[in-house]
């Protein structure tokens, strides 16, 4: 997992996040029965974190997985939201919601 953000100021959030959908994708993906065929496979997703810590407008930006593995890795994203709600000073800076690409 990999994650595209603007402000690394507040990587021990973002850390946190990518670590939490990086534990769920491990399990999600232990208890499928995707094929081999997808361990070489690629997702991209994008979405906008708000200010709460929930996922919204989530989209595959690209992908060659099958629908399944597509699936899986956004599930991985969403049914850990939310992330917690961001300080202040995370609002002042990055307003009320933040894109974030997910690969």
């Amino acid at each position: 997992v990999s994650i595209d953000a603007n402000y690394s100021q507040f990587g021990d959030y973002m850390q946190r996040m990518v670590e939490a959908v990086s534990e769920q994708w491990e399990l999600l993906g232990h208890r499928s029965n995707l094929a081999d065929g997808n361990l070489d496979t690629r997702v991209v997703l994008t979405f906008h974190l708000d200010k709460s810590g929930r996922v919204k407008d989530m989209q595959i930006a690209y992908s060659n997985a099958t629908r399944a593995a597509q699936l899986l890795c956004q599930d991985a994203v969403i049914s850990r939201s939310p992330y917690g709600e961001w300080t202040r000073e995370m609002v002042n800076a990055l307003g009320e919601d933040l894109p974030i690409t997910f690969t």
